[in-house]
């Protein structure tokens, strides 16, 4: 009875290592004849979607001239009175704004001039004097070769003529230093007003009469002539953009998108600035900011709206 039960289960050994066997078999066979799958498939989909569907990026509206923060260079200076408003067009060189030091530059100012009329009033004077003692010094000198006066006569002529020469250069030399004076204090009465940098629009007053100038500058301006829409493209698909490439600009708001063309491709990577308002997207992006410009259309649609958000997809 003993012995049955042994190869009973001997048999079940044999039969359980029998099946393994066999499945390994199949499943060796089966490897062997698998067909192989690039593991770069599904990336090469992805791509091919991309192609067809374009490269989309948020982006931005902006002037092609950037906003210019213009602002004064002084230290604790006080706006006295504002000349332009928001919205006005300025050309170069226009007031936009006059300090409170003006008049006390002004001053001084109109002191280095008077100076300099004078110092050069002085000069006229004792050269007028020189010419005569240069002509007095050579009569002297003919009397004296002819013994019609004394030596100390003809010395006196002399020392009175180096003596005039003398003034007229130390006159001379003070004309200089009035002159150095008088070109300073222009440079000064000139920072008394902000002239425009650039033909543009005043976009914001960031200063007002009696205030201080802070790091805001006085006022922000923009050449609104050529507008561009800065796109951030993913560092993923910069290699895909290319100069003169068509770009569709979808505002909100607005049914139909604005066609442009892509101007310039950025050369740093960086964080992206502007955060898509889906809850789920990745606001720490790595960007390339692509710029795009717009026909006239656009321009005259989107003056208003300088930095505003907008849809952007690269054909």
């Amino acid at each position: 009875m003993k012995y049955d039960k042994k190869v009973a289960w001997a048999a079940i050994a044999l039969l359980v290592l029998t099946i393994a066997a066999y499945w390994m078999w199949m499943l060796s066979g089966q490897e062997k004849t698998k067909i192989p799958v690039r593991r770069d498939a599904s990336e090469e989909v992805l791509d091919q979607a991309r192609r067809l569907s374009g490269i989309g990026a948020l982006g931005r509206v902006e002037p092609r001239s950037r906003v210019v923060v213009v602002s004064y260079d002084g230290d604790g200076a006080r706006v006295k009175e504002i000349l332009v408003k928001e919205g006005q067009a300025v050309r170069k060189g226009d007031v936009i704004a006059v300090f409170s030091d003006f008049d006390q530059r002004q001053a001084k100012y109109a002191a280095a001039m008077a100076k300099v009329h004078q110092t050069a009033a002085k000069i006229q004077a004792e050269q007028s004097t020189e010419s005569y003692l240069i002509s007095e010094y050579k009569r002297m000198n003919e009397l004296w070769k002819a013994g019609a006066i004394s030596q100390s006569c003809f010395d006196e002529a002399e020392r009175n003529l180096r003596q005039s020469q003398a003034t007229v250069a130390a006159l001379r030399a003070e004309l200089a230093s009035a002159s150095a004076d008088l070109n300073f204090s222009q440079k000064e009465l000139s920072q008394g007003k902000l002239l425009s940098p650039m033909d543009g629009t005043i976009l914001a007053v960031k200063s007002r009469p009696g205030e201080r100038v802070g790091s805001s500058g006085v006022v922000e301006m923009a050449d609104l002539t050529q507008l561009d829409v800065v796109a951030e493209v993913y560092e993923r698909d910069i290699t895909r953009v290319k100069i003169g490439q068509k770009a569709e600009v979808k505002v909100a708001g607005l049914r139909e998108p604005f066609i442009g063309d892509v101007r310039d491709i950025g050369f740093l990577i960086r964080k992206n600035d502007i955060n898509n308002t889906d809850p789920l997207a990745d606001r720490d992006n790595r960007v390339v900011e692509v710029r795009i410009t717009l026909d006239s259309v656009a321009i005259e649609a989107l003056r208003h709206l300088i930095y505003m958000q907008v849809d952007v997809r690269l054909i």
